[in-house]
């Protein structure tokens, strides 16, 4: 889930449905299916109100919501495709289901001996209910080892849709954008319908390359490529206008400008930092051990270099991809993101020239040349996620926010 920018963040709206797969919800309700049986569609009654109807509407709308619920409460509800965050009620769109806001929002007061509780106390307990239902949700590529085809599955993830040069358009979940994607990335590839595929593509215009914010229910399916996700629902949020309050309230934009420097030691090349040092405490230890052997020892240097790039003590996967490196906080997801929402939602967000050219200059003083110089070492090339090609893409996003003169 993204938190940075929270200026940035706090514009989107909640999660709502953006896409519901009649065909398919339809196909598992008639075939008693695990997820048919738990969503309890009833498709005589979808037929007489009228397949695409209001009244039918509602009742897709009714059996996804009872889906999700079965998802929640048997623990196939995961949290992003591969990095590990921990949940907070309040950060960002809530990762919580409508019916969990609506009592976090306006929660039962109950009574307790000779009063009631108050408002505070009310909240205060929903709110300590949704961090036990929803915390440490798994994500998908720890969850999807043990899951069998067939199985119901909420996925909470970045959406992308992209279309390549022979029209033929792709549909997956990432948690990162394409500028700082790795070949191998994690991602979970989305089973529509080419039309569906094709109006996602027109109603998400160019924010379709990485929109941060959605919500998959569906079934497991065997794919090609390991499991993929048979849609049922695709939710979505949207950023919102920007309401200002006579004045008296601060401006998104330069909230955003103030956010730059709120950041400072949550670079990924801090991490490097450590790893090159590591490099060289290691290396003095094999050159006093080994002195006559300089052909072994310019190996094991480079195999030392190598595992300290690749990963950590608590992971044999790669440590950028989980603690440093992350898509959804600290500094370089603070830039990637803006990089990525700036240009992609130009009329929604309308952030004007003199605003862009204060990002560019904090951009320019994050990513200075000590940076680059650090983040150019031999030994870390092919570990870094956010590299100086990452990062100059990420830039030049932010300069096309600027007014064609």
């Amino acid at each position: 889930m993204l938190l940075v920018p929270q200026s940035i963040v706090a514009r989107w709206s909640p999660l709502q449905s953006e896409y519901i797969a009649v065909t398919a919800l339809l196909a598992e309700a008639m075939d008693r299916t695990r997820a048919g049986r738990a969503m309890s569609l009833s498709p005589a009654k979808a037929y007489a109100a009228g397949w695409q109807s209001a009244a039918a509407h509602r009742l897709y709308e009714q059996a996804c919501a009872r889906l999700a619920e079965w998802c929640v409460d048997s623990r196939y509800y995961m949290h992003n495709v591969a990095t590990t965050q921990d949940f907070v009620v309040d950060a960002g769109v809530s990762l919580c289901l409508d019916s969990d806001l609506r009592r976090l929002m306006h929660p039962t007061r109950r009574w307790r001996p000779f009063k009631r509780e108050s408002p505070f106390e009310a909240r205060w307990r929903e709110q300590q209910r949704c961090e036990k239902r929803y915390a440490q949700l798994p994500t998908w590529a720890e969850r999807s080892r043990a899951l069998e085809p067939g199985t119901p599955v909420l996925v909470a993830a970045p959406l992308c849709v992209q279309s390549d040069e022979a029209d033929e358009i792709d549909v997956f979940l990432c948690d990162y954008p394409d500028f700082v994607r790795t070949p191998h990335e994690d991602s979970v590839q989305l089973a529509l319908p080419p039309e569906t595929r094709r109006v996602l593509l027109d109603r998400l215009g160019p924010g379709a390359a990485w929109h941060p914010f959605c919500r998959v229910l569906g079934v497991a399916l065997r794919g090609p490529r390991g499991l993929r996700i048979r849609v049922l629902r695709i939710e979505l949020s949207v950023p919102l206008a920007d309401h200002r309050r006579g004045g008296r309230r601060q401006a998104w934009d330069e909230k955003l400008i103030e956010e730059t420097t709120a950041y400072k030691t949550d670079f990924e090349i801090f991490w490097a930092r450590k790893v090159l040092e590591d490099h060289q405490a290691s290396r003095q230890v094999h050159a006093m051990l080994d002195a006559h052997t300089p052909a072994a020892q310019s190996q094991r240097e480079e195999i030392l270099a190598r595992a300290l790039a690749l990963a950590d003590s608590n992971s044999s996967h790669r440590a950028l991809a989980r603690g440093a490196g992350s898509p959804f906080e600290g500094m370089d997801a603070f830039w990637c993101a803006t990089s990525a929402s700036l240009p992609a939602w130009k009329q929604e967000l309308g952030i004007d020239d003199a605003k862009v050219t204060a990002l560019l200059a904090a951009f320019d003083s994050a990513y200075d040349e000590a940076w680059r110089k650090t983040a150019s070492d031999p030994i870390l090339q092919g570990a870094l996620r956010y590299t100086t090609s990452a990062i100059d893409d990420a830039r030049a996003r932010i300069a096309s926010c600027l007014q064609p003169s």
